[in-house]
């Protein structure tokens, strides 16, 4: 078994948490951090979906878009 500690800071980590804890799920009953594991992986899900749904919204990536195509006009030398 690990020491208590270095359970907590692994299963910190959202990633970690569904495959360490999954032979634990199916050969013994539930253990308790599965019990908290599951809300606090889906918390920090929707904090990143939220997070990113601020940052990609539509009219930003547009006016991203408008920025960088006038960025790369006017950095086109004239051909004459």
């Amino acid at each position: 078994m690990m020491p208590l500690g270095l359970k907590l800071l692994i299963y910190a980590f959202p990633t970690s948490y569904p495959i360490l804890i999954t032979k634990d799920m199916i050969l013994n009953p539930m253990p308790f951090e599965a019990v908290l594991g599951i809300p606090y992986s889906a918390t920090i899900t929707a904090a990143v979906l939220y997070v990113t749904s601020l940052i990609m919204s539509p009219e930003k990536l547009l006016t991203l878009q408008h920025r960088l195509r006038l960025r790369v006009k006017k950095e086109k030398p004239v051909i004459e």
